[in-house]
């Protein structure tokens, strides 16, 4: 009986134990806060458009009220398409002209550019998590 007992105990601290790295493990894989890897804050394009707010639209799931108009953040405005996910949209982003280095998105994220080549008003680049993305001025 002492031997059982001390089975069952033994198989109980593993499951315990199992749990606890688990739990550690999938907490680990979250990114918390900051929607960049890089941090940092975003660049607004004139001080005026800080305070700029959208009515909510009570006919649409979506809280149009947390939105950012366009010309809101970043320094150039171009439409964008995700190569993985083929949606393309008008959004932000902070450029030098020859480099990209964020995309905005309307409700305050962005992603870091890795990688950027662009000419001719047209650029490729690929951001902070490996996504492709296509873009035009």
């Amino acid at each position: 009986m002492k031997k059982f007992f001390g089975i069952l105990f033994t198989i109980l601290l593993l499951l315990v134990g199992l749990f606890i790295v688990n739990e550690e493990f999938k907490t680990s894989r979250i990114k918390k806060g900051d929607m960049s890897h890089s941090g940092g804050t975003p660049t607004y394009r004139t001080k005026d458009t800080i305070n700029i707010h959208m009515e909510d639209d009570y006919s649409t799931t979506n809280d149009e009220s947390n939105d950012q108009p366009v010309g809101f953040y970043g320094t150039d405005t171009m439409y964008v398409c995700n190569n993985s996910s083929g949606n393309c949209y008008y959004l932000d982003v902070d450029s030098t002209g020859e480099e990209l280095e964020r995309i905005y998105f309307p409700k305050g994220g962005w992603v870091d550019i890795e990688y950027s080549d662009c000419s001719g008003g047209y650029c490729v680049a690929e951001d902070e998590n490996g996504t492709e993305w296509e873009l035009e001025y």
